[in-house]
């Protein structure tokens, strides 16, 4: 019988004996593949293999389980070979997360902008979050597809979008009702584009036909659409060509899939249509910015209508993946789902001041998510708190945690704004609360990637990566900032 061995040193510094010790492991034949995957390995790779016990620890092992040192140290090796799903050397080597393994992103990838070249993935212009070749590149990295990926804070839906072109089911918290909206449709018109959409584009262009050739002039503003304008947000003509859009879809026979993406076509365009500009945060335009906006409306809505129907029609025909709601707030999650995902990926609020309601408050507004700005207190309230605005006395269970309490510290030196030590500390609770939530819902081999970024108040630098409560987490994290 074909017999395989293998060395592992056990310098004295890690044994209790103080001596050093040398394992000499057989495998046989019924090996054989085994042998294949760890003969390159070295010593600390298979002591890391063999869950960095020493070599006393092993023999108090094998005896408690009534084996011998050489069939117990197999065993554990098998054992955490079948536990991450490891059959290959290179499969191995993402194990160890070896230097030339590891993930390499792209400049652009942690940004929306490689997003904005993308079909699907561009309709809808975002500023925050990364694109879809960031999520392209773990599911490279990562030693074994998942098979139950979820993320936190979906967005646009970058991560969702990308599981499910590549048929694994997902799952997703947003806070953001929009937000919400866009994901769901986005996933559910790739999903459903052969048996409802598909059939049905005839339909869609008469209803473009009909908008294209009516007197939209004469369509009346409502109440709320009125305080749009004498808010400012809009031009009249400007507002009633989007109002009279929203009107005609409304009174459509469209399948509800259909009346979906025409909306989130029209909301893809409200802020370059408005008064407004969203940069960091939403204001008011100035000078040449007022130059994106389109006076025709309704041909900027049916050509971006028919640009979104063509890329539907170009993708590739497939089995998509599903997508799960699971919660809107990534604080409060069902414990049902306690150990259910095997990859997060997601990209948190930064701490930098952005409001990011306030930047989706127009398309909130006209299409009715929201009756008035005064319910963007109570999404402010329960999200995390990632901005200046965000600090409230409504906050309550707050809780300082002691590393940062040296930049909270810093910060009220600096007294130039006091609601920043405060955000300081809110965030940080928050974002301990996902983390232990996190905790719960990743798998014990999970992969948890994250997009963060740093923040700096004056001359207090945050440094987010490094208050992570990774000790919160189990699995393998890797920031991405």
């Amino acid at each position: 019988m074909k017999q395989y061995y293998k060395s592992i040193s056990y310098p004295k510094a890690i044994n209790k004996s103080k001596e050093s010790k040398v394992l000499k492991l057989a495998l046989n034949s019924s090996d054989e593949e085994i042998a294949k995957i760890i003969k390159d390995l070295n010593s600390s790779q298979m002591r890391n293999l063999l869950n960095n016990k020493s070599y006393e620890e092993l023999e108090n092992h094998a005896r408690y389980d009534n084996r011998s040192l050489n069939n117990s140290c197999l065993l554990i090796i098998k054992e955490n070979l079948a536990k991450y799903y490891i059959r290959t050397k290179e499969q191995l080597k993402l194990f160890f997360n070896e230097q030339n393994t590891k993930v390499r992103f792209s400049s652009s990838s942690g940004t929306f902008k490689n997003n904005r070249k993308k079909e699907i993935f561009n309709w809808y212009p975002y500023i925050e979050g990364f694109s879809y070749d960031f999520v392209e590149d773990i599911l490279n990295h990562v030693i074994t597809t998942p098979k139950f990926v979820y993320d936190p804070f979906a967005g646009t839906g970058t991560t969702i979008l990308v599981a499910a072109q590549n048929q694994i089911k997902s799952a997703f918290s947003e806070i953001n009702p929009l937000m919400k909206f866009i994901v769901e449709t986005k996933v559910n018109s790739i999903r459903k584009y052969n048996n409802i959409i598909a059939p049905n584009k005839t339909k869609i262009e008469d209803l473009l036909l009909y908008i294209t050739e009516s007197k939209w002039e004469n369509y009346k503003l409502n109440d709320s659409e009125k305080n749009l304008l004498i808010k400012g947000f809009f031009n009249q003509e400007i507002l009633t060509q989007l109002a009279f859009i929203k009107n005609s879809i409304n009174k459509s026979e469209l399948d509800s899939l259909l009346v979906n993406l025409l909306f989130l076509v029209l909301a893809s365009i409200i802020v370059k249509e408005s008064n407004m500009i969203r940069r960091s945060d939403l204001r008011y335009k100035k000078g040449l910015e007022f130059n994106e906006i389109e006076t025709n409306v309704i041909d900027l809505f049916k050509s971006k209508t028919l640009n979104v129907l063509s890329d539907l029609k170009n993708i590739e025909s497939s089995n998509y993946a599903n997508t799960n709601f699971i919660s809107w707030n990534a604080k409060e999650i069902n414990s049902k789902y306690n150990n259910s995902f095997d990859l997060i990926i997601t990209s948190p609020p930064y701490v930098n001041g952005t409001n990011y309601f306030r930047n989706t408050k127009l398309e909130l507004l006209f299409l009715n998510f929201i009756e008035n700005e005064d319910e963007l207190k109570k999404f402010r309230t329960e999200a995390i708190t990632s901005g200046i605005n965000n600090v409230s006395s409504r906050k309550i269970n707050s809780e300082q945690l002691p590393y940062v309490t040296h930049i909270v510290d810093a910060l009220k030196k600096e007294q130039y704004d006091v609601r920043i030590p405060k955000l300081i500390v809110y965030y940080f609770s928050d974002m301990k609360k996902v983390f232990q939530n996190l905790h719960n819902l990743i798998t014990d081999n999970g992969d948890f990637f994250i997009d963060i970024g740093d923040s700096k108040f004056k001359n207090v630098h945050v440094r987010s990566e490094e208050r992570r409560v990774g000790k919160e987490c189990r699995s393998r994290w890797s920031p991405y900032h």
